[in-house]
C-alpha cells in the first residue's frame, strides 16, 4: 500500500524531458535499475510520480511504511544520521550515473542521465538549494520527491528558486564525489516577506458603522420602533457573514465533502499502485522484447553487457547463434518510444526478427515479425533485415554492417536504411534460440 508524500503544482514546476521521456514515464525503469545495480533500498529512494492532469499537478508516492516527517522536524541526532545517509546515496547514484554515461549503449546513457539527475537533486537539497526537489523521512529512510522537475517561467516556483552560490556549488560537488561537508542542520524555508504597513489594504468588515445619536423625536418612538429599524441591517449582516466568511457556506456539506476527499485519495493511491506494477512488469522501455513464439517477454537488458564479437579465425556463423537485440537511437515516430528489435539466428545465419509495438501510454499493442540473413567475410558480418511486418504498418528493410576494428574489442556496427541514412547500432546477446 503506497502513501502520498508530496504534491507538485504543475503551474509552478513541470516534468523535464530526457530524450522525450519524462520522470512519470521512466520510474519503473529506474526502480529496476537501482534495485539491480545498487540495492532494493536504493530503489525506494526516488518517490514514484503520478500525473493528475485534471488537477494540473504531480503526486509523489512511496511504498515505504512509517511516520512521514520533513527534514526540519527531525531532532539533531536524527538530522545528522539522515544527512550522512543521504550523502551516501547521492555519491552512489553519481558513481552509477557516470558508469552508465560512459557506456556505448544509447539506452544505458539515458539511464545514466536520469540517475545523475537523482544524485544532483538530492545533493542540492542537502546543500540548501531551493527548488522543486524535497526530501521526506519515512520511518528512518529518506525519500526524494519532485525530482526531474523544472520551474515554470514567471511562476511562484521560479520566484522561489534562485541561482546557486559558489559555496553551495562546492558543497554539491563534494557530496557527489563522496565527501560529507560540514553539517549545519536543515534550515526551514524563510517565511513570506512581510507587507509594509503603508501598502496593507484596510481591514475588511461586514458590520455597519455605529448609527449617529438618535434625535429627540426618534427617542420618543420607543424600543419597538428601534427594533423595526435595526432588523434590515441585522439581516444584511447575517447574509454577508454566511456568504463571505471562510467555511460557513460549506458547513452543512462538510461531512459529505470529507468522505469524498477520502475516497479520492484512495482512488489516487490505487492508481499509483497499478501504474507502478505496470512499469515494473514492462521494466521500462528497454526491456520489452518477444521470444521465438511471439509472446511478450520481459528481459532485464540493462544487466546484459555481452556485445557482438567476430572471431578472428573461421568462416562460419555459429558464433551468432542465439538471440540479440539491436540498441540504436531509433524511436517510433508515433509514440516517440525507442525501437528495440530482436534477431534470433541459427548456426547458418538465418534469423527471425521481432519488434514489440506500444501505444503512447506504454501499453503493449502487438508484435511485428520478420526475417533476415547474416553473411560473413573475414572479420566483418553483413546482416540484411527484410523488414518486420505489423498488423497496421511495417518496418522498412535495412542493411547492418559490423566489423572488428580493434583486436579483441566488440564489433562496430552501422545500420543503413532505404533512404541511405546511417545509424550506430550495438548488438547485445540476450539468450539462446
Amino acid at each position: 500500500m503506497s502513501q502520498l508524500l508530496h504534491v507538485t503544482d504543475a503551474g509552478d514546476f513541470y516534468p523535464e524531458s530526457f530524450d522525450g521521456i519524462t520522470p512519470c514515464q521512466i520510474h519503473g525503469l529506474l526502480f529496476q535499475l537501482l534495485k539491480t545495480e545498487v540495492s532494493e533500498e536504493a530503489a525506494l529512494v526516488p518517490a514514484e510520480p503520478v500525473e493528475r492532469p485534471g488537477e494540473r499537478s504531480v503526486a509523489w508516492h512511496t511504498s515505504l511504511e512509517g511516520k512521514v516527517r520533513t527534514l526540519e522536524e527531525l531532532n539533531p541526532g536524527e538530522a545528522r544520521a539522515a544527512y550522512d545517509l543521504m550523502c551516501l546515496w547521492s555519491a552512489r547514484f553519481a558513481s552509477l550515473g557516470g558508469k552508465l554515461l560512459a557506456s556505448p549503449s544509447v539506452q544505458r546513457k539515458l539511464a545514466g542521465k536520469l540517475v545523475s539527475k537523482l544524485a544532483t537533486a538530492m545533493a542540492e537539497v542537502l546543500a540548501g538549494v531551493r527548488g522543486a526537489a524535497k526530501i521526506y523521512m519515512v520511518g528512518e529512510k529518506p525519500v526524494l520527491c519532485a525530482w526531474g522537475m523544472a520551474p515554470v517561467s514567471g511562476s511562484e516556483g521560479a520566484k522561489a528558486s534562485r541561482a546557486v552560490t559558489a559555496e553551495e556549488r562546492e558543497k554539491i560537488r563534494s557530496i557527489l564525489e563522496g565527501g560529507k561537508p560540514e553539517f549545519k542542520g536543515f534550515v526551514p524555508p524563510p517565511p513570506p516577506p512581510a507587507i509594509p504597513p503603508e501598502s496593507r489594504p484596510p481591514p475588511l468588515t461586514f458590520f455597519p458603522s455605529p448609527p449617529p445619536p438618535p434625535s429627540p423625536v426618534e427617542t420618543e418612538r420607543g424600543p419597538l420602533w428601534f427594533l423595526l429599524l435595526a432588523f434590515p441591517a441585522f439581516a444584511a449582516t447575517l447574509i454577508l457573514f454566511f456568504l463571505f466568511v471562510p467555511g460557513m457556506r460549506e458547513l452543512p456539506l462538510a461531512a459529505g465533502a470529507e468522505e469524498r476527499d477520502r475516497e479520492l485519495a484512495r482512488e489516487q493511491l490505487r492508481e499509483g499502485e497499478l501504474k507502478r506494477e505496470r512499469d515494473i512488469l514492462r521494466n521500462g522501455y528497454f526491456a520489452a522484447l518477444v521470444d521465438c513464439s511471439g509472446r511478450p517477454l520481459v528481459i532485464p537488458l540493462l544487466g546484459s553487457t555481452e556485445e557482438l564479437e567476430i572471431p578472428e579465425t573461421g568462416d562460419d556463423l555459429s558464433f551468432m547463434e542465439g538471440c540479440w537485440i539491436s540498441d540504436s537511437p531509433l524511436v517510433n515516430s508515433r509514440t516517440s518510444l525507442p525501437i528495440v528489435a530482436m534477431y534470433c539466428f541459427n548456426e547458418r545465419g538465418e534469423a527471425r526478427s521481432a519488434v514489440d509495438q506500444y501505444d503512447s501510454a506504454g501499453n503493449y499493442e502487438h508484435t511485428c515479425l520478420g526475417s533476415g540473413t547474416a553473411t560473413r567475410e573475414g572479420a566483418s558480418v553483413t546482416i540484411r533485415d527484410f523488414g518486420a511486418k505489423c498488423p497496421v504498418d511495417s518496418y522498412a528493410p535495412s542493411v547492418i554492417g559490423c566489423e572488428t576494428r580493434t583486436k579483441g574489442a566488440p564489433a562496430v556496427c552501422r545500420m543503413r536504411n532505404l533512404m541511405g541514412k546511417t545509424f550506430d547500432v550495438t548488438f547485445i546477446r540476450v539468450g539462446k534460440n
